[in-house]
């Protein structure tokens, strides 16, 4: 039972930071790569603390800050790699015909 509830915190304590990471990725589409890392890294620096505020979590502040952190950048940054190769990925335009090759640019 100790378990179960354990998982449970430790969902409360990780899916705003991973739910944060993916909208500021979302959000910040047309940026360049350099200022959404640095607004990734920013979000995670300035949410993490909101749990120290919190006077439930106050013995155990610091590890759940640190976890909310390593949430928020984790997610960031998994998506943001999803979307720098959704966007690099080489583009082939699709077929005439189903079961023709493409054809030869020249």
């Amino acid at each position: 039972m100790l378990l179960i509830y354990a998982a449970f915190a430790l969902g409360i304590v990780v899916a705003p930071g991973a739910l944060l990471g993916y909208v500021l990725v979302l959000a910040s589409g047309r940026l360049p790569r350099g200022a959404r890392i640095g607004s990734l890294l920013a979000l995670a620096a300035g949410s993490a603390p909101l749990w120290l505020l919190w006077e439930a979590v106050s013995v155990a502040g610091r590890p759940i800050a640190a976890i909310s952190f390593t949430a928020t950048l984790i997610s960031g940054f998994v998506f943001l790699g999803r979307d720098s190769q959704r966007r690099l990925a080489l583009r082939v335009p699709a077929p005439a015909w189903p079961g023709m090759p493409p054809a030869d640019p020249k």
